[in-house]
């Protein structure tokens, strides 16, 4: 699918307090990190496995919105849409999505499908990731058996030098040769803020919220308001149509050799399913009109994150704790083609209801010597 994107606002402030102050940080080369089959942040020329890394600024440089635009983008990684609900899935080494472990800062995410399997990367946007790491190769070991093909873990920021910090981003793009700035159906839509501020240098909060119209990709189909009286299936999307909002808040601690880091995440999803069959269907009177039995899908997600890293004694301790809810609703309608309007909507029908409490500890360093530096 061709894309071209038109940046209508970028609008970007970066404010400091206390500027004339003098920083006392001394700077100094850090050796990339990597966490991914790790014990504990390791340096990625010591990690056991190859890792490739994905950056903030070659996330940036893609112009991409969703995580799964930037994979699509990587070798032997393929993004699969399914047309009939709306979810992409990961496909890696021509294995599908059931194959491959997806985490965010370590912790495997909820879906309707399980957790860490199937997730849906369009539904991760890109405007608070640090970093991606990408496992390919078999890592049941430490993942689990449904982790054979790999593990993609997303990082998102965490830490933030400066003092305050206010980003406003609005885009606009074509989805394949389709745009308007005003009808329904063309294009992309995506509205980004970020704010950061350190209240001192222990303390540190974010928020940010992004807000994806995505108004679906025909392909060889010719939108929902298409209908023939032969019925030659041409009706709706490729690629469906969604509106997805999500919304971050975070707080971080650091000080000496202690780091809390607790996150909270909201993701609402709402995905339009456009029947490709129109049926004939009598009005009364005599009046005839042709309708689709369409579909409505309802994504409710929330991600509560706790993580520690200390030192007791000599010895490392890094723990992960989440707890995770989502709730996914379907509702069927019908729809006057012709007219564009609906004739009537069934009441929504809950299908997947899932609370999944996470936890992960380890202890590493127990063995104080340089010879063992692993």
């Amino acid at each position: 699918m061709e894309k071209k994107i038109l940046s209508i606002v970028s609008l970007s402030a970066l404010v400091w307090v206390h500027a004339q102050e003098k920083d006392s940080l001394h700077q100094k080369k850090i050796e990339e990190v990597v966490i991914t089959g790790q014990y504990t942040q390791q340096s990625i020329n010591k990690s056991i496995y190859k890792v490739e890394v994905i950056n903030a600024e070659q996330v940036k440089n893609m112009a991409v919105t969703t995580a799964a635009e930037v994979l699509n983008q990587n070798l032997n990684i393929q993004i699969v849409p399914d047309s009939g609900d709306g979810n992409s899935s990961v496909s890696i080494m021509g294995l599908g999505g059931a194959y491959t472990k997806i985490l965010i800062d370590n912790i495997p995410v909820v879906n309707d499908r399980g957790s860490g399997n199937q997730t849906d990367l369009s539904k991760i946007n890109v405007n608070n990731i640090e970093r991606i790491e990408v496992v390919k190769g078999a890592m049941g070991v430490e993942y689990g058996n449904n982790a054979v093909t790999g593990v993609i873990n997303i990082i998102t920021k965490k830490n933030y030098i400066k003092k305050v910090t206010a980003n406003l981003s609005l885009q606009e793009e074509t989805v394949g040769k389709d745009y308007d700035w005003f009808k329904k159906g063309n294009g992309r839509r995506v509205q980004t803020l970020n704010l950061g501020y350190r209240i001192n240098d222990n303390w540190s909060v974010t928020a940010d919220i992004n807000h994806n119209d995505f108004q679906g990709y025909k392909g060889k189909y010719n939108g929902y308001k298409y209908f023939t009286e032969s019925n030659d299936g041409l009706r709706g999307y490729e690629w469906l149509p969604k509106d997805l909002l999500t919304t971050n808040a975070a707080m971080r601690y650091a000080k000496n050799n202690t780091t809390l880091f607790y996150k909270i995440n909201y993701l609402k999803e709402d995905i339009n399913y456009r029947n490709q069959v129109v049926q004939d269907f009598p009005l009364g009177g005599g009046e005839r009109t042709y309708i689709a039995n369409d579909k409505d899908y309802f994504t409710n997600r929330w991600i509560h994150q706790f993580n520690i890293q200390t030192k007791l004694g000599r010895i490392n301790y890094m723990g992960d704790f989440s707890y995770q809810t989502q709730k996914r609703e379907s509702q069927d309608y019908r729809y006057d083609v012709p007219n564009r309007t609906e004739i009537s909507r069934a009441s929504k029908n809950t299908y997947y209801d899932s609370k999944v409490l996470y936890s992960r500890g380890m202890f590493s360093n127990f063995l104080n010597s340089e010879k063992f530096n692993f």
